[in-house]
């Protein structure tokens, strides 16, 4: 292998992909030129900087993204159903009562 190919090669390997738009961009960048997405991402357990579309850390092997499950189970985790407020239970009767009322004079005009 000659020094131009392997300057080529080590330049190829320093080219990061986005994930979104798959535009090549240099490994400085942190951010995609073309679209301007991010391009990397740090690992929660030791700190590494991955590329997005890595699934597993390269320094740790930790995986970087949560599955779906853990990701809609946060989320419900986060839904304040128990600050529901007296005034949110009122409104919500009287936007049913006011429904019902409209099919009810609707149904008697046919």
């Amino acid at each position: 292998m000659n020094i131009i190919s392997e300057m080529e090669t080590t330049a190829d390997r320093q080219k990061v992909t986005c994930s979104k738009c798959n535009h090549r961009n240099t490994g400085d960048q942190d951010t995609c030129a073309k679209c301007g997405a991010g391009l990397y991402v740090r690992c929660l357990q030791c700190g590494q900087r991955n590329p997005r579309a890595a699934a597993r850390c390269e320094k740790c092997d930790s995986r970087l993204r949560r599955s779906t499950g853990r990701r809609w189970s946060g989320l419900l985790k986060k839904t304040p159903f128990r600050k529901v407020k007296f005034w949110h239970l009122f409104l919500l009767v009287v936007g049913v009562v006011a429904a019902y009322e409209v099919i009810v004079r609707l149904a008697q005009i046919e």
